[in-house]
């Protein structure tokens, strides 16, 4: 098990990613046309990724390095056939210790599909209990026409555009680890979140 603090936990979890920088992205200009694949276009192979299913994360949750208020997990359930592809159904479950439980009542549970071939999202949905208080919501990906649909419980669903590489929270995470690192890459990733997109920049130091 490794330690991690509460608030990358919440970033697991939640899909609110710890960044160097966080904003909403702004309309970019289009970019010159150039001789290039259709987005819809599949690649011929299945990406190689440094998970498999049955692979499973777990991690101590705490407030510091002394105290341990909960656990997180990670799971890479399957890989089952989706839309015209394949994708990946991986889970995040997080829970308070049952003393704590005992004060408030916490759970979040966050789930991805993520394309085998392409490592984006499909869709994703979150999972929350705070106290008495229930909410479940999803969000889809439709990467032909570039927008996503965002719904909360039986409200009625939004719609936004979105870049090509966009991804959910979770997926992102995963994505990240089929990627080498060297210290001094600055790495931006456009993240839909809770019906709105952002960009997330990440940062690597040194070992």
């Amino acid at each position: 098990m490794r330690a991690v603090s509460l608030c990358a936990a919440v970033v697991l979890l939640a899909s609110t990613l710890i960044a160097a920088a966080q904003q909403p992205s702004r309309p970019r200009p289009p970019a010159p046309p150039a001789p290039r694949s259709t987005p819809s276009a599949a690649p011929a192979r299945e990406a190689a990724v440094p998970f498999s299913v049955g692979e499973t994360l777990t991690y101590d949750v705490g407030w510091s390095s002394y105290l341990v208020a909960g656990s997180a997990t990670s799971r890479v359930v399957e890989k089952r056939p989706s839309r015209t592809s394949s994708a990946y159904y991986i889970v995040a479950e997080g829970r308070p210790l049952p003393i704590i439980a005992r004060i408030y009542a916490l759970y979040y549970k966050m789930d991805s599909l993520i394309d085998s071939y392409t490592t984006l999202s499909q869709r994703t949905s979150l999972y929350t209990e705070e106290g008495t208080r229930k909410r479940s919501a999803i969000t889809t990906f439709d990467r032909t026409a570039r927008r996503a649909q965002f719904t909360v419980q039986s409200e009625p669903a939004s719609e936004f555009p979105i870049p090509a590489n966009v991804q959910d929270g979770l997926a992102t995470l995963y994505a990240l680890r089929s990627r080498a690192f060297k210290t001094g890459d600055r790495i931006s990733v456009p993240v839909a979140d809770e019906g709105m997109l952002y960009t997330v920049t990440f940062e690597v130091g040194a070992p």
